[in-house]
């Protein structure tokens, strides 16, 4: 096995991390997702090596589970943010297919042009699934401090705000 150069070996550390995250279905929970994140970690200790020695590694691996809750549980508002009348209802009836038992339509007080997937804190991997099943992309999620104005006070965990983009 060749050494590193001397350059290489007088910077030190070297770490390598990869990942891995896994989504399947929950055996305990009906409906609910489980995403499995493995993290692998690979260190290098080159700084006191001499030419001569092999260089000391160590590696670890770590997996983390987290089970959604089912979309059956999770409160869900559809706004919208078009002057097209009828755009919530029909989300809402698309959330319905999937399973989405409570959500609810009403409107945004301003046009908007994005359609973003809104969340309360600690579900924003939730919301990203919501995002998916709405046939937007999990990058349309914000934190629900960040929505805009609507039109009637709302209790939700999760906003969609339906903007002109998605007409």
């Amino acid at each position: 096995m060749k050494r590193p150069s001397t350059a290489l070996v007088g910077t030190g550390v070297l770490a390598l991390v990869a990942g891995l995250v896994v989504v399947g279905r929950s055996p305990d929970v009906p409906g609910a997702l489980v995403i499995r994140t493995t993290v692998a970690t690979s260190v290098v200790d080159a700084s006191d090596a001499a030419e001569s020695t092999p260089l000391a590694t160590s590696s670890t691996t770590s997996t983390t589970s987290t089970t959604l809750v089912t979309r059956a549980a999770v409160v869900v508002a559809v706004a919208n943010a078009t002057d097209e009348r009828g755009v919530a209802a029909a989300m809402v009836d698309r959330l319905r297919a999937y399973d989405y038992l409570s959500v609810t339509a009403l409107d945004a007080v301003a046009v908007t042009e994005s359609t973003v997937v809104y969340f309360a804190p600690g579900f924003g991997t939730v919301a990203q699934r919501l995002a998916l099943d709405a046939g937007l992309s999990v990058d349309a999620v914000a934190p629900i401090g960040e929505a805009p104005a609507l039109e009637d006070d709302v209790l939700t965990q999760l906003l969609i705000v339906i903007g002109t983009e998605s007409l």
